[in-house]
């Protein structure tokens, strides 16, 4: 089994430099989903950054997820939020936009908190830390263990290498990605 591509914007892109590189990327390579990490940036930034971005992903078949914000997601038009945040968050998240939409979850601190999580009902669960930028070796058996275990999807960031044999449905790449511009 072949992971599909599961992007991670770079927190404080510039919107249109930003949405330049994405069609680039997509129309070189597929990914299933783009998540769009808030950064710094105040509320009314995030919503012209989120908007920006949103049609250059979407025309190219690419779910675009939010961060922590479920009415924003359903108010743009986006195709769900990732939720970083406590169980409450996660289960305020599903109320407000399940079935229709994408709920995942991430920063996930232990398989106890990934199957808290799972068990309320996201659509996906994601290891590694995006802050950090990688995948620590626990998040890389943590996934092969999920990916053995449960039937909710997950979405395993920056592992390189490692990722190969853990199974998880989901490869994630973050800033790097978008650095390095569309391939030629």
């Amino acid at each position: 089994m072949t992971a599909e591509l599961f992007l991670v914007a770079p927190p404080d892109a510039e919107a249109e430099a930003f949405a330049s590189a994405l069609a680039g990327i997509l129309d070189a390579s597929p990914a299933a989903a783009l998540y769009l990490p808030r950064g710094t940036r105040d509320e009314a930034g995030y919503r012209r950054f989120a908007e920006t971005v949103l049609p250059v992903a979407q025309k190219r078949d690419c779910a675009v997820l939010v961060d922590n914000d479920a009415p924003l997601a359903r108010s743009i038009g986006a195709d769900g939020v990732h939720v970083t945040l406590g169980i409450g968050a996660v289960k305020e998240a599903l109320r407000l936009l399940k079935p229709d939409m994408i709920v995942g979850a991430g920063d996930l601190h232990s398989r106890h908190d990934a199957m808290l999580k799972a068990e309320a009902g996201v659509d996906y669960v994601f290891f590694g830390d995006i802050e950090a930028g990688k995948a620590f070796p626990e998040d890389i058996d943590t996934a092969g263990w999920w990916a053995e275990t449960f039937e909710v999807p997950c979405v395993l960031f920056e592992a390189g290498p490692d990722a190969a044999g853990t199974g998880a449905e989901f490869a994630a790449l973050g800033p790097s990605v978008f650095a390095a511009g569309a391939p030629k």
